[in-house]
């Protein structure tokens, strides 16, 4: 996702919760057409069925990459499909995600593999509780070619500010911003609930749209959150108690401390979801949700 912030591009480097680049709809959609028909007419056909979906550019980009790795000499219209389909195996999103952006802001994780001149760190207090996230350190302070910037209160980078060329205090305290938004994973869906699957067959939602967020509380003291498209529920967030870092918690959390959800949210994704205990397979929403603080 890429977004302006003031006058600087910015690119966000976010881990896709559960989900490849190859299991959007649009690109599940072209593989099953072109199965029963051919790779012209499947392309004819995705551009139309998907004309205002804001990921069909994505999906043409990832179907031309194909086009031009392929050796089309030999081989069967359906023995290229089998190839396409494995390529949407293998495939990521940041393949395809190309910015201008001269800024780049990514989780730990997600920057591993790449390099940049400089890095800027953010490292919270305690931050160093495990092996695990000592090593996610490693990789993100590995990361810069040229310059390295950390900005910690954490006590465990002591011992090294005599390594450092310049160690500053900053005494201003940064408050969090009045808007937040949260993307959406699968983790973040209840993915076998049946009234989103049957909404999403009867409204037919595409990335781009706008629909409703709405937020319910039951007698039994319960609070769940659903996605909703003309009078019809096309998701349902897990249950907070499910994990801290669902989304429907992080909801919670920030309505905590004054921030509003905007009614309001965007699909950002529509993706082909396998069930694997049931062998069956649904369609999944995932939007992009805004919160405001009042």
């Amino acid at each position: 996702m890429s977004k302006f912030c003031g006058t600087v591009n910015v690119k966000y480097l976010i881990a896709k919760d559960g989900f490849r680049l190859g299991q959007l709809v649009e690109l599940q959609d072209f593989l099953a057409m072109w199965k029963e028909s051919s790779f012209e007419e499947a392309l004819d056909r995705l551009k139309e069925r998907y004309a205002a979906s804001a990921n069909l550019a994505l999906a043409l980009k990832v179907i031309e990459q194909f086009e031009n790795e392929t050796n089309w000499d030999n081989g069967s219209s359906e023995y290229f499909a089998s190839a396409f389909e494995a390529y949407l195996y293998d495939i990521e999103f940041e393949e395809f995600e190309l910015s201008k952006a001269k800024v780049i802001v990514s989780t730990m994780h997600k920057a591993k593999g790449r390099e940049f001149e400089s890095v800027y760190i953010m490292v919270e207090n305690n931050f160093i509780s495990n092996d695990y996230q000592r090593r996610l350190l490693y990789v993100a302070i590995t990361r810069a070619k040229q310059n390295l910037y950390i900005h910690t209160q954490d006590s465990c980078f002591k011992e090294f500010e005599k390594l450092a060329s310049n160690v500053s205090t900053v005494w201003q305290i940064y408050k969090e911003p009045n808007d937040i938004v949260f993307t959406m994973g699968l983790g973040d869906l209840w993915l076998s609930n049946e009234d989103a699957a049957k909404g999403i067959k009867l409204t037919n939602p595409i990335a781009g749209e706008k629909v409703k967020i709405q937020k319910q509380i039951y007698e039994d003291g319960s609070v769940w959150f659903r996605l909703i498209k003309n009078g019809q529920t096309i998701g349902v967030l897990s249950k907070p108690d499910n994990g801290i870092n669902r989304l429907s918690a992080k909801i919670l959390q920030k309505e905590a401390k004054g921030y509003v959800l905007n009614p309001e949210a965007e699909i950002e994704y529509i993706v082909v979801h396998r069930d694997l205990k049931t062998n069956t397979t649904n369609l999944q929403a995932l939007c992009r949700v805004h919160m405001t603080r009042k």
